[in-house]
């Protein structure tokens, strides 16, 4: 029988026909290229990095204004009747999310900002990308990767305001790009 098998690849050479084994013959049938896991793990979003200034106040008089920068360290500036600067952190949720955590700091004058959190979704995201289906007879290669950086001026952040402080309740944000 082995003798037989050489005999038709030799054959089948001889005559231009290559033979391949399939995937399936492999036990693959959807070939995936690996992609290094976004900062945080889960779901990758659009391009994050940049600054954003919140569009409602919070605690009463006052904005907020906070900058995102690659791989998930940020910081953030409290504005109104007192003046706050302080850091922050990032990270991707698996939904496709951003939760940023804003870390306790002073004011000055006896005054601190409580360490609180959001949780946002980028509306200029475009995750997971749509892809055609290419039907049974053909095998599509699956590639993961992240949106292209929108627009400055295009992105909003939709978030949930958690604060840290008690008697405050969470409350909807939203949070425009501002470079």
């Amino acid at each position: 029988m082995r003798i037989i098998s050489v005999s038709l690849r030799r054959l089948a050479f001889a005559a231009g026909i290559v033979i391949l084994p399939s995937a399936a013959a492999f036990g693959q049938q959807t070939p995936q290229i690996a992609v290094p896991a976004p900062p945080g793990g889960g779901v990758p979003t659009a391009n994050v990095e940049g600054c954003y200034s919140v569009n409602q106040s919070l605690y009463g008089p006052y904005f907020m204004g906070f900058c995102l920068s690659r791989w998930g360290s940020g910081s953030y500036q409290v504005t109104g009747s007192l003046n706050c600067n302080g850091g922050a952190d990032w990270r991707h949720q698996r939904n496709g999310s951003i939760q940023i955590n804003i870390h306790h700091t002073s004011c000055g004058r006896g005054v601190d900002w409580s360490a609180d959190s959001m949780v946002c979704s980028v509306s200029s995201a475009q995750w997971p990308p749509q892809k055609p289906n290419p039907g049974p007879w053909r095998i599509q290669p699956q590639v993961a990767v992240p949106t292209p950086a929108p627009n400055p001026g295009q992105s909003t952040m939709t978030c949930t305001y958690y604060p840290g402080v008690q008697g405050y309740y969470p409350m909807s944000i939203t949070a425009q790009r501002t470079r």
